[in-house]
């Protein structure tokens, strides 16, 4: 067989997570400011994976109603 016609797998690069702990580890920050990044950005996209749900599930009445029980000052013109 031909060595030189073999085909590598292709690379993976790291996920989200691993690339700030990483760059996080590079800077020489403690475990403390590294679990708190960690946990704000698992936050972070938990809540937009919800929104992004919520999106397909409701209409922009549904989102509306909810925004007004919870009492905050909302614009109907925002793009939802």
């Amino acid at each position: 067989m031909d060595q030189g016609c073999q085909i590598s797998p292709p690379v993976q690069q790291p996920k989200l997570l691993d690339q700030v702990i990483a760059d996080i580890r590079t800077k020489i920050y403690s475990m403390q400011p590294e679990e708190a990044y960690v946990h704000w950005i698992e936050r972070s996209i938990l809540f937009h994976k919800k929104l992004i749900c919520l999106r397909k599930k409701y209409t922009k009445f549904h989102i509306a109603k909810l925004i007004r029980a919870t009492g905050r000052k909302w614009n109907p013109n925002t793009k939802l």
